[in-house]
């Protein structure tokens, strides 16, 4: 169905996303999101979420706010920033993707 304009609007079916997931906006949220990654600089943690959404893995980075306060706070794996996945169905494919970006990051010259 289009609008008055003739764009269609949008919107996002629900049926194919289990029922743990609800509608919030125009964006689906699910009720726990799975880490994959924790950074050490926020720098790293949106390198790898980028690197995820290219390849069409969608995820998002939590705890960025913190590493402005280090010193503050202890550094550890909750509270560096990490790179969550949205959809829980994507961890096999993104813990690859992850393991194969390492291993490049660890054969690179000095």
């Amino acid at each position: 169905m289009a609008d008055d304009d003739g764009r269609r609007p949008m919107t996002r079916s629900l049926e194919r996303y289990p029922a743990d997931r609800r509608s919030v906006g125009i964006g689906v949220i699910m009720s726990s999101m799975i880490r994959v990654f924790t950074g050490q600089d926020p720098f790293e943690a949106y390198f790898v979420k980028d690197y995820l959404i290219a390849a069409g893995i969608e995820a998002n980075v939590r705890g960025e706010h913190l590493f402005a306060i280090r010193g503050g706070v202890p550094l550890t794996e909750d509270t560096l920033p990490s790179v969550w996945l949205v959809y829980e169905e994507d961890l096999p494919a993104a813990q690859s993707l992850i393991s194969k970006l390492q291993a490049r990051r660890h054969l690179r010259g000095v």
